[in-house]
């Protein structure tokens, strides 16, 4: 099988797309407070809060990263369905980057 072939692109395709559905799943777990699992149900919700952000960095660096292939599926991809998908994850990294900051 040649790099060239179609079924190793679409190998890397499927690739691309598995990373950005972990990084998603990953985001939506990192980006709670890191204290959250030893607050009682009843307490309020202000907890301690992380000031120096590094996990919110960590998460929109993350989200950048598995991006950006998907991007570049939609702009190389001669399969509508392909260009569907790889929007539709987009649009699922936007609705996280923009409901988390």
């Amino acid at each position: 099988m040649s790099p060239g072939s179609r079924v190793w692109s679409k190998g890397w395709r499927i690739a691309a797309h598995v990373s950005f559905v972990i990084a998603a799943a990953l985001s939506l777990v990192l980006s709670g407070d890191k204290y959250d699992w030893m607050q009682e149900p009843y307490m309020d919700g202000s907890g301690v809060h992380d000031a120096s952000g590094n996990r919110a960095l960590f998460v929109l660096v993350l989200l950048v990263a598995v991006s950006v292939p998907e991007l570049l599926i939609v702009i190389a991809s001669r399969s509508w369905r392909e260009r569907l998908v790889s929007c539709v994850l987009l649009a699922i990294a936007a609705t996280i980057g923009w409901s988390r900051y």
